[in-house]
């Protein structure tokens, strides 16, 4: 019985260090950001996930250029290979989330490869996943919506978890479920529905299982 009880407790230790940052990973994860000349603390780091973010309008920029790599002209199809590039960072899971459909062509398949070649995917992953663990330990103000609108594009199923657990820590608002987590669960994004539903169920509980039920039936397979 006791070798069974022992075994649990680390289970459950295991767990709980999975979901919590950890505060001596802080230095490293400031060093990381320092390297790509990125901020190190409290609201300034909320920019990082900002300027990762995709708004509408370059999401529909981004769409247009894509449009257009199939063109006839040699051209236009470089302009627009210019074009996506000049984006910056942010069309990282654009792309990826492009290249992931079935309906793209060999051309357009090549140029975005192309695209992809110019942000390296490493440096991206680290600057995501570091800031969104210091996010977790400074907790500056505003984080939730922030963090929860980069989460569709947490392409990374690591950089993912490491977005998932900065938004388990803002969670709770005066000991209660976060009204944005709340409205989250009915979000037109699956990835924010799955991610407001894995914070509330880690953080709140099964004291919450009438709020997360209805995920259960949720037509999105996430």
């Amino acid at each position: 019985m006791r070798w069974r009880l022992a075994m649990i407790g680390c289970f459950l230790a295991a767990i709980a260090a999975a979901q919590t940052p950890n505060a001596n990973d802080g230095a490293a994860d400031e060093a990381a950001l320092r390297e790509q000349q990125l901020p190190t603390k409290g609201a300034d780091l909320l920019q990082i996930l900002r300027d990762r973010t995709p708004s509408p309008a370059i999401i529909e920029h981004f769409k247009k250029q894509v449009a257009r790599l199939k063109a006839a002209g040699y051209s236009d199809r470089a302009k627009a290979t210019a074009a996506l590039t000049k984006m910056g960072p942010v069309v990282r899971p654009l792309v990826e989330q492009r290249l992931l459909d079935r309906e793209p062509d060999a051309e357009t398949v090549c140029r975005l490869r192309q695209v992809l070649e110019k942000f390296d995917a490493e440096k991206h992953r680290a600057a995501v996943a570091a800031a969104a663990r210091l996010i977790a330990r400074d907790k500056p103000k505003d984080s939730l919506p922030v963090l929860l609108d980069f989460v569709p594009y947490a392409t990374n199923e690591s950089v993912r978890q490491d977005v998932q657990r900065s938004i388990n820590a803002f969670a709770l608002v005066d000991k209660k479920p976060a009204p944005l987590l709340l409205n989250a669960l009915t979000d037109a994004d699956p990835a924010r529905r799955a991610a407001a539903g894995e914070a509330l169920l880690r953080v709140v509980g099964l004291s919450a299982k009438d709020k997360i039920g209805p995920l259960l039936q949720d037509a999105h397979p996430l």
